[in-house]
């Protein structure tokens, strides 16, 4: 009796833990982190690296942006996020397929439509031990040179961005845009800056015709081009279900450093829309903490219609096998 109720408590926490939202720093199954853009004369950094709120900048002539990383051991990819702040870009991805390299093995080729600067780009899965990502096609498009913000690496597929395209709502109609984008259209030459002296500030996406859509993670993007204090770092996220906005699933804390986040539902969730939220109440208005603070782009996603396990499938998997094991004893 005592060793049943014993699990009935840890299947109790489980379920309990697998539904608490979370921020995350990388996304599902990332594996980015460690690679380096080429350098050559006509490159500009700006900030240090590749991560957060910084971006390198090249002069686009003949020579190509390369970002390449190397694995010592086998590593599994499936999926790239690129955020190219106000450049379009396009390119081609090479894999080494045995360990030292060489990227030499092509697997796709990419573009984003003019003056899109963020492309969410899947390939077939595999196991390799290093990536090169060649970013050739500014002129093609017309740019004098090209941008790269951040760069994230995923073993697992993502599947589509389900915000693409939706439309974008607002508290209030001083907001500034940028290239006439849209914060869901995940166009970083697009930003959303909170304006005057309302004591409420939000932005966000609704579902068009009343429809929902399955999430079960929100990736925001803030200030990528202009530095890391110029983003949003506290907010609420809010989900509108059943034709009413919910209170905050979860309080986003973002690290000064950082100025991209993946906040994790714990579980999927069917939506009509999501927005982050900011008051004077709360602390959180991103006029009060900083007048005009950023988001850049708002993506959600369903990882696990993309073929990624929800953390509490994972837990009950585990939980099933260890039953097993105790049966065999």
């Amino acid at each position: 009796m005592m060793k049943q109720m014993v699990v009935f408590v840890v299947l109790a926490m489980v379920v309990a833990w697998s539904s608490q939202a979370a921020v995350t720093q990388g996304g599902p199954f990332s594996v980015a982190g460690t690679g380096v853009l080429s350098e050559n004369a006509s490159a500009t950094w700006v900030n240090n690296s590749v991560g957060g709120s910084n971006h390198v900048q090249v002069v686009t002539g003949s020579e190509v942006m390369v970002y390449q990383e190397m694995w010592d051991l086998p590593t599994t990819i499936s999926s790239f996020i690129f955020d190219g702040g106000e450049r379009a870009f396009g390119g081609d991805i090479y894999v080494a397929t045995h360990p030292g390299g060489p990227c030499d093995t092509l697997v796709t080729s990419f573009s984003a439509p003019v003056d899109w600067s963020t492309a969410l780009v899947n390939v077939s899965t595999r196991t390799v031990y290093g990536v090169r990502v060649e970013f050739n096609q500014a002129v093609a498009l017309g740019k004098d040179h090209q941008q790269l913000a951040h760069l994230s690496i995923f073993s697992s597929p993502l599947g589509d961005n389900l915000a693409l395209g939706m439309p974008t709502i607002q508290s209030n109609p001083d907001v500034i845009y940028r290239d006439g984008g849209s914060v869901t259209d995940s166009n970083l030459g697009s930003e959303w800056r909170a304006t005057g002296s309302a004591d409420v500030n939000w932005i966000g996406f609704e579902v068009p015709d009343g429809g929902t859509i399955d999430i079960d993670y929100i990736r925001v993007t803030m200030a990528c081009m202009h530095g890391t204090q110029w983003a949003w770092h506290d907010f609420d996220v809010q989900l509108k279900r059943n034709g009413k906005w919910e209170d905050a699933v979860i309080r986003v804390n973002v690290p000064a450093s950082e100025s991209i986040c993946w906040i994790s539902l714990g579980e999927v969730m069917t939506v009509e829309g999501i927005r982050l939220y900011g008051s004077v109440e709360g602390g959180n208005n991103p006029v009060v903490n900083g007048s005009g603070l950023i988001v850049d782009d708002i993506m959600a996603f369903n990882t696990v219609a993309a073929g990624i396990p929800e953390p509490a499938t994972m837990s009950l998997l585990a939980l099933g096998g260890l039953a097993l094991l105790r049966r065999r004893t």
